[in-house]
């Protein structure tokens, strides 16, 4: 994993094809929502896992 997303919450929206980060005050109020991984693009991701080699590995849903 980045250095930048170590202690950050993660979530894919299906529906818009996107990763955020969710950044958090004192009282895990939600901050800001910071798009990840500008520029590639997905189609359906429906999990995502962090290997033993620190990759992030992403399934998706073919829609064609």
């Amino acid at each position: 994993m980045p250095p930048y997303l170590e202690g950050l919450p993660v979530f894919m929206d299906w529906s818009r094809n996107r990763f955020y980060a969710v950044h958090q005050d004192e009282s895990d109020g939600v901050m800001a929502l910071v798009q990840l991984f500008r520029g590639v693009e997905f189609t359906g991701p429906m999990d995502v896992d962090v290997g033993p080699d620190g990759q992030i590995y992403v399934l998706e849903f073919d829609k064609g």
